[in-house]
């Protein structure tokens, strides 16, 4: 399975397991959509780990990667990832692709923004937008697959 899905599974074992105090075995986890939901009722979706690789996350070590940092620290970066963050996280799962295709060009439309206000650099804008692209199609079809009646 790709990255994503598989961050937000590991994050919800995490949660559980600290509001349980008590190991939360992998077999407890449930599909992506009841992890999505739970995390909508807890208003819980806003997190820049959409628009982050893989290689510059690691729950257990806390370690913060320079994009992360530069989200923190860049309040008009964070307002405009939030709001995408928003739009494509409690969206997924409930409408339909199309509508995620466009709040995700919308959402490339702005960091584009960004890149010509000169509030991030361009090689930035770039890493943003493809983690963003990626990580929302890996979600989608980690939805669609365990809707899969095989």
């Amino acid at each position: 399975m790709a990255f994503f899905p598989n961050f937000l599974k590991e994050r919800y074992r995490l949660c559980k397991q600290a509001e349980l105090r008590a190991p939360f075995r992998d077999d407890q986890i449930p599909p992506i959509k009841e992890i999505l939901e739970v995390f909508r009722k807890n208003n819980n979706t806003w997190i820049p780990y959409l628009f982050l690789a893989e290689c510059d996350l690691n729950l257990e070590r806390g370690i913060i990667c320079e994009e992360s940092y530069q989200i923190c620290v860049n309040k008009q970066l964070r307002d405009t990832l939030e709001w995408i963050s928003r739009r494509v996280l409690t969206t997924i799962g409930i409408d339909n692709y199309l509508s995620i295709g466009v709040y995700t060009r919308i959402g490339t439309s702005m960091i584009n923004k960004l890149v010509y206000q000169g509030v991030i650099t361009k090689g930035d804008g770039m890493y943003y937008h493809d983690n963003l692209v990626r990580n929302a199609a890996d979600l989608l079809s980690a939805i669609t697959e365990e809707d899969l009646p095989f």
